[in-house]
């Protein structure tokens, strides 16, 4: 299992290919917990794909990412579909700022590939456009998902 917060990172700019260059490097890696706190992510990263996938990954716990954040949803997006056996997957977004979506992502879902997904947990969700574009991604590209668990700040504040 690797740990690794981004924001240790010289300058704190991030990139997609900047975290699969350090994957690159731990190819029989199970288990990635990336936490994004204070990241700021490059936007010549965006669109690059992953030049490879990385089958070993069984479990990605993703914590404090913007997914406002048009550039980070995109490599969440990436990070996701280069893990085709990844079986658990954790997402704890953060809220730097209150606007909408910077730029949604349009997903043909008709062209993805099929995923091993078994448990999604999204904590804290505010349910929004660029969420919402994710969970249908997942659910639609996840056969073999048993345990979907999404909790809101409006939920457990009711409670």
């Amino acid at each position: 299992m690797l740990t690794y917060s981004l924001c240790y990172l010289d300058g704190k700019l991030v990139s997609s290919s900047i975290i699969f260059e350090l994957l690159g490097v731990l190819p029989k890696l199970q288990e990635l917990y990336l936490e994004f706190l204070w990241c700021e992510f490059l936007e010549d990263g965006a669109k690059k794909r992953s030049p490879t996938t990385f089958p070993c990954l069984k479990t990605l716990k993703l914590l404090a990412i913007n997914l406002e954040n048009g550039i980070m949803l995109s490599c969440a997006f990436e990070m996701i579909k280069s893990f085709p056996n990844l079986q658990t997957l954790e997402i704890t977004p953060s809220y730097e700022d209150e606007k909408a979506a910077i730029c949604p992502l349009d997903v043909d879902y008709n062209t993805l590939g099929m995923l091993q997904l078994r448990s999604v947990v999204f904590t804290y969700i505010k349910a929004s456009e660029s969420e919402v574009c994710l969970i249908k991604y997942l659910l639609a590209c996840s056969p073999f998902l048993k345990k979907d668990c999404y909790s809101s700040p409006q939920l457990s504040s009711a409670r």
